[in-house]
């Protein structure tokens, strides 16, 4: 198993989402096997995507199986799970991220297609599962390695003389994915050859044996060379061990041999890679949990005020923070898919109401009033009114951008709504709690 990330994600919502669905592979080849939906709502992805301002809206990726790795589909949705618990922890698939996940079986073997949607639902901030660095690299990697081991897989070992290059790996039109997998080609066959035989020994060898054929050397890093091909006027960057400075190719020749034979960690290694794995997600978790689930502090004075002894927060406090509040109450029993569907959200909020709904206690006082409650609904009642009327707009609305920005504020009114009927219930069995201290119920 391997994660590759795209270098993609400046797009509208329509090309990655388009992609994973539709029935033709990048060469414009008709799939073998026709791709399954697996997690998501595409519409919401492709709106969501849509109606974000920044260069970068998603990042797209698979999880690509070799032809001996069979997961099932229990094991596919546990290494989904632990993808999103490694590089999106502590957020909530249902308020906090969207990701749309999709399989492809058309190259006799199993690929998970990812797209995550680069904003925090809640904040509107961005939200990137992978910032540039070999830091984040090396998560990936130690992920790869863990689940490798995990299922009992052999490692990835990378082949130090393979030739990379980075336009390859993008989505793009179908001339330019041939134009670029041909020089591919024909690179690996003459540079891999010239390597093993011993005719090219270092990097300058390498680079004095490009321009005897021809190819235009534009730019020379530290770790990459760009070339420009005869008759292309796109220069073209080249990664990899043998094209870094003072790459020893006499230990690259061995690295080559090594990575055809089949490998697992040693327990020790295991262990290594797994505490490591470990602390980069406790890294991400401090990090997620700070720049998204962290109240903003007030400036303002805080009003000396007596409490009342059996409330711990007082009815104001409580009301003036619920639009911030995040729930503590399970919501599994909720009835819902992953995302939600347009259809399914009136019975969801029904469920939700039903269970929630009770403001009132009767006591040998009389009708005791939750005022707290009473407030919630009322703010429920305003953001109910607002999303029925740009339900409305979208029917009647005609241009696709527009509609696309309509759909994604009643996808986020949507979540307000459900986590305003979860803050109610919480409301009302605070209430009942506080209720109990004072006054004794009739039966």
């Amino acid at each position: 198993m391997l994660v590759s990330l795209f270098n993609t994600g400046t797009s509208n919502g329509q090309g990655p989402v388009n992609y994973l669905l539709s029935d033709k592979d990048h060469t414009g080849k008709v799939r073998s096997v026709a791709p399954e939906l697996i997690s998501g709502d595409p519409n919401t992805t492709i709106d969501l995507i849509n109606n974000i301002d920044r260069k970068y809206k998603y990042t797209s990726g698979v999880i690509a199986f070799r032809a001996e790795e069979n997961p099932t589909e229990k094991e596919q949705k546990e290494i989904i799970n632990a993808f999103r618990k490694s590089f999106l922890p502590e957020l909530n698939k249902e308020e906090n991220f969207n990701d749309l996940w999709v399989a492809h079986r058309d190259k006799d073997r199993l690929e998970l297609h990812f797209v995550v949607v680069a904003e925090e639902l809640k904040s509107g901030k961005r939200l990137n599962i992978s910032p540039p660095g070999k830091r984040n690299q090396d998560f990936f990697n130690s992920f790869v390695k863990v689940t490798n081991q995990f299922y009992g897989w052999n490692q990835v070992i990378p082949d130090p003389l393979k030739v990379a290059l980075t336009a390859f790996d993008l989505k793009v039109h179908d001339k330019e994915a041939k134009t670029s997998k041909v020089i591919k080609n024909y690179l690996s066959e003459k540079l891999h050859r010239n390597i093993l035989n011993g005719k090219i020994a270092d990097r300058t060898q390498l680079i004095d044996y490009l321009k005897q054929h021809k190819i235009e050397i534009t730019r020379v890093g530290k770790d990459y060379l760009s070339i420009k091909m005869p008759n292309e006027l796109k220069a073209r960057r080249l990664k990899g061990s043998m094209f870094e400075e003072g790459s020893d190719y006499t230990d690259l020749v061995k690295q080559h041999h090594a990575a055809k034979i089949p490998t697992k960690l040693t327990d020790i290694e295991y262990k290594e890679v797994k505490d490591k794995l470990k602390g980069y997600i406790a890294d991400r978790t401090a990090f997620n949990t700070k720049l998204y689930l962290t109240p903003k502090k007030s400036f303002r004075r805080p009003r000396k005020a007596k409490q009342p002894v059996d409330t711990v927060v007082s009815l104001k406090d409580y009301i003036k923070n619920i639009d911030t509040k995040v729930p503590e109450l399970p919501i599994n029993h909720i009835a819902h898919s992953e995302g939600i569907q347009q259809h399914q959200f009136k019975d969801n909020i029904k469920q939700l109401r039903d269970k929630a709904n009770t403001n009132q206690l009767e006591t040998d006082g009389g009708i005791t009033t939750n005022s707290a409650a009473g407030s919630i609904l009322s703010q429920i009642g305003f953001l109910e009114a607002d999303l029925q009327q740009i339900n409305m707009q979208i029917g009647s609305e005609k241009d696709p951008k527009k509609v696309a920005e309509l759909r994604a504020k009643s996808y986020r009114l949507q979540m307000q709504i459900r986590i305003m009927y979860q803050n109610l219930q919480a409301a009302n069995e605070k209430f009942a709690e506080q209720m109990k201290k004072t006054y004794k119920f009739k039966k």
